[in-house]
């Protein structure tokens, strides 16, 4: 026969059941692994009645994202049931479960799931909040604690009587206030539109302030915990669909925002290696976005960009080929020619790799000619002339021979240019 011991006390003292930590006894042998022993500490009819129902419930639910009961004793005092041992529940990281808005879809996609199961099953909850939530990690979770839950077929008349006002009163609905035993998935739905109120928010006054909301949130939250339950959305699949949108809106709003920070930083100096890993995580996320990829390279001072090329190599490479795209398929006014000129020229001061300092040097010789700029056609024959590499020297010439009305432009003397260059130069 399996036995369980009986350890220290996770989480809060309860009014209805106490949770413990427990490991499994078989032959009088303590086993390693942990387990949670949820003990029922009101002994009353009704609570007893009420923990066979959860343990009931649970026992015949199947879902990753809903608790599950590994053993139990509903025979004799005490009365428990045993459940997989989660890290924290999530009223102990609500504070900071925004901070990553991927992290906050995949936490609220998993409660989704579960919510969406039990009624798929003909289950409310009636008492979701985050200290029925289980986690083990930010997208491992369960919901748990369904001694409130309401089996919609069921004969539960008295349970559901007796536990009339039973819930934590922020995240009752107004219909479950009045009367638990009148109401459908839709009090479920306004517990989580307060848990993901809360979440943002980082409140727990009994009150909604939708004004302290991001606008992508406001209409969601103010739908979820309508007063009246049938202008709230009518099942958890519309919720989500709404979430997510309101996520990648969020997305947005976040991405130029902190895009926009990251070049007024660049624009300050800074340029510790923290930093510029943030700069080259953002950017290989942003590849795509020309006209932040032209900002982006534009800030860069010499130094900043040293140790982005020294420690984001491909991303580095990359961000040069998108910005010579960029330069070279547009038009500029004359005096940012000048800028654009300035700015490929100092980079190619510092640049080790051959490959972004052969973009660079296309840029100088295209937009040069291309707007018969005689500054940046100067600062093009310069480092041209100055070139004694023989890995660029090749490599620049494969490129320049795509651009033969442009290098022609430049007048190249051919005795300054390195041999594979001498090719585009005239002679003296």
């Amino acid at each position: 026969m399996i036995k369980w011991t009986t350890g220290s006390m996770i989480g809060e003292p309860g009014g209805f059941g106490q949770v413990y930590k427990s490991r499994k006894i078989i032959d009088g042998v303590i086993q390693p692994v942990e387990y949670a022993k949820k003990i029922l500490v009101v002994n009353d009819d009704d609570s007893i009645k009420r923990f066979k129902k959860e343990v009931r419930l649970c026992k015949r639910l199947n879902h990753p994202n809903v608790v599950e009961i590994i053993d139990e004793n509903l025979y004799s005092e005490p009365y428990y049931y045993i459940m997989n041992l989660y890290d924290y529940s999530m009223d102990k990281v609500i504070e900071h479960i925004k901070s990553d808005y991927e992290q906050f879809r995949k936490i609220f996609n998993s409660i989704f799931d579960g919510v969406e199961y039990l009624h798929s099953q003909g289950i409310y909850h009636r008492d979701l909040k985050p200290e029925n939530i289980l986690m083990y990690s930010n997208d491992r979770l369960v919901l748990a604690d369904l001694g409130l839950g309401i089996q919609v077929s069921s004969n539960s008349e008295r349970l559901t009587r007796t536990g009339a006002h039973m819930g934590t009163p922020f995240y009752m609905s107004p219909e479950q206030k009045i009367n638990s035993k009148n109401v459908d998935e839709r009090t479920d739905i306004y517990s989580l539109g307060c848990i993901i109120y809360q979440s943002i928010v980082k409140e727990f006054n009994y009150i909604l302030d939708y004004s302290k909301l991001p606008a992508s949130f406001e209409y969601v939250i103010k739908k979820a915990t309508k007063e009246n339950r049938e202008e709230r959305f009518d099942s958890v699949a519309s919720l989500r669909k709404a979430f997510n949108s309101a996520i990648d809106m969020a997305n947005e709003a976040f991405d130029k925002s902190f895009g926009m920070e990251i070049i007024t930083k660049l624009n300050s100096g800074i340029s510790d290696i923290g930093f510029i890993s943030k700069i080259s995580k953002y950017a290989s996320e942003n590849i795509g976005d020309t006209d932040y990829v032209h900002e982006l390279v534009m800030a860069f001072n010499k130094e900043q960009f040293k140790i982005f090329e020294h420690n984001h190599l491909e991303i580095a490479k990359k961000l040069i080929e998108q910005f010579r795209i960029n330069i070279t398929s547009q038009r500029w006014g004359f005096n940012y020619i000048d800028i654009i000129g300035k700015q490929c020229y100092n980079l190619i001061q510092i640049v080790e790799d051959k490959k972004i300092i052969t973009d660079l040097i296309a840029v100088l010789v295209q937009v040069g000619a291309s707007h018969n700029r005689w500054y940046v056609m100067d600062l093009a024959r310069e480092i041209l002339y100055d070139i004694d590499d023989p890995t660029t020297s090749f490599m620049l010439s494969e490129e320049l021979e795509e651009l033969e009305w442009e290098i022609n432009d430049l007048q190249l003397n051919a005795r300054k240019l390195i041999t594979p260059l001498k090719k585009f130069g005239i002679e003296n």
